[in-house]
């Protein structure tokens, strides 16, 4: 998933580049291609970005503690050697 947002974000980046050479080479009414190419793949780089966040959610949930079920406390080596 990071390679295709890393991917979707450069061409995007191309395409916004790309906007003032069309608009002086071929006119103004050209210049919904290009843009049109930039919004999908901005679209794709947020799909892939929230898919991504939501796949390292799975492999790495976060622990959740409140006031009154703390999380436990890990034992360091100090602990171990004094009881």
């Amino acid at each position: 998933m990071k390679i295709c947002r890393i991917v979707s974000t450069i061409l995007c980046a191309i395409c916004l580049a790309a906007l003032p050479l069309v608009g002086i080479l071929t006119g103004m009414d050209y210049l919904v291609i290009p843009l049109l190419g930039a919004g999908i793949f901005f679209a794709l780089m947020l799909f892939f970005r929230k898919k991504q966040m939501e796949q390292e959610e799975r492999e790495n949930p976060t622990p959740s503690a409140d006031f009154f079920h703390p999380l436990p406390k890990e034992e360091t080596d100090e602990d171990k050697t004094t009881k």
